[in-house]
């Protein structure tokens, strides 16, 4: 539990306060906020008021941004992380988004995160929970190995059936 714990806490501090993503191209800021490059731009060019940081509200700083690489490469560490840390737990990971995969896509034959699941290229898709779908499954496989038992009891009882087992033509 204290290594999810410390594993979550972990990825919060690699995802940007505004996309909520893993930092992509990160920069801090005068007063040492860090935000992807992009997206604080885009605020930057969206804002009426003269704010430089969404997260102090610093009015009035120099809206001048730095690269942070170190930051950079704790990103990419923190994704490789979690991501092993995931599949040790014997869960699979989406590699898009570095999430859990939770969802079936019936449509697509495809397992999917929850951010998967809820783009367009899924909308009005039948979707089952992984569990459910795990359950389904192994409902089939039971029927089938039922059905592959009666068959060979068939096969074993008939004479000929045997024959053609062994390759008698």
């Amino acid at each position: 539990m204290a290594t999810e714990s410390c594993r979550n806490r972990l990825w919060a501090e690699a995802i940007c306060p505004i996309c909520l993503k893993y930092f992509t191209d990160p920069v801090s800021l005068v007063c040492g906020h860090n935000f992807c490059q992009a997206c604080i731009a885009l605020c930057w060019k969206r804002l009426a008021v003269d704010v430089t940081c969404l997260q102090c509200g610093g009015n009035g700083l120099p809206r001048d941004m730095m690269p942070n690489w170190q930051l950079a490469g704790f990103v990419r560490a923190t994704k490789r992380l979690v991501a092993q840390a995931l599949e040790e737990l014997g869960k699979k990971i989406c590699k898009k988004h570095q999430k859990p995969l939770r969802f079936f896509c019936e449509d697509d034959q495809a397992s999917l995160c929850v951010v998967c699941d809820m783009s367009e290229a899924h909308g009005g898709h039948s979707m089952l929970p992984l569990e459910e779908f795990k359950d389904q499954i192994e409902g089939y496989l039971k029927v089938l190995r039922n059905t592959k038992d009666e068959v060979m009891a068939f096969t074993l009882s008939d004479g000929i059936s045997q024959q053609l087992l062994v390759g008698g033509f």
